[in-house]
């Protein structure tokens, strides 16, 4: 159930992508994003190891994601490809979740499956995609031709605009804007 009433504005518009592409296989740069992200600790100060080990699941994950949408949706100009959600600490998760920010005002949502080969091994992943415009998180509007009611996604974008930063991993595309102000 969706909150449809949450305790904060945001002053629009907002800057929410760098004009820096993201390098996810440079070790030295992954580090910095796990570092600034959420759950780079699990507990006090216990480091969470799945984030390094899980790297090569969220990139290969996120490369099929873009792979499908342009399969699926040529239309669409992608921006950038984030992990979040319990993939991202928890030993089990039910599934990967991305977050894709497109040009223009998209509010979507897809799940599916992909299968992945690691070291050998074939394994299929549950997979959710979110889709959202630039327009929807920098200027704060909705998108009428969208199957969410428009009462639902004003508490995602907000949600989701203020936290990119600490609780979205970007694998491909560009990177956050830290808008530690609203956070």
């Amino acid at each position: 159930m969706i909150i449809e009433k949450i305790p904060f504005q945001i002053d629009f518009p907002l800057k929410i992508l760098k004009n820096q592409k993201v390098n996810f296989k440079d070790k030295e740069e992954r580090k910095k994003i796990f570092q600034r992200h959420i759950y780079y600790y699990k507990y006090g100060k216990i480091r969470n190891t799945i984030l390094e080990k899980r790297s090569y699941i969220f990139f290969n994950l996120a490369g099929k994601v873009v792979k499908f949408l342009n399969k699926e949706n040529p239309s669409l100009s992608i921006l950038g490809v984030s992990v979040f959600g319990s993939s991202l600490y928890l030993n089990r998760p039910g599934d990967f979740d991305f977050l894709v920010i497109t040009k223009g005002n998209v509010f979507s949502h897809i799940k599916t499956k992909f299968i992945l080969e690691i070291d050998g091994k074939i394994s299929k992943y549950s997979v959710e995609i979110s889709i959202k415009g630039i327009e929807n998180f920098s200027k704060g509007v909705f998108d009428t031709k969208s199957d969410f009611p428009i009462k639902s996604q004003r508490p995602i974008i907000y949600r989701t605009a203020i936290s990119l930063f600490r609780r979205h991993m970007p694998i491909l595309g560009y990177d956050f804007v830290i808008n530690r102000n609203i956070f």
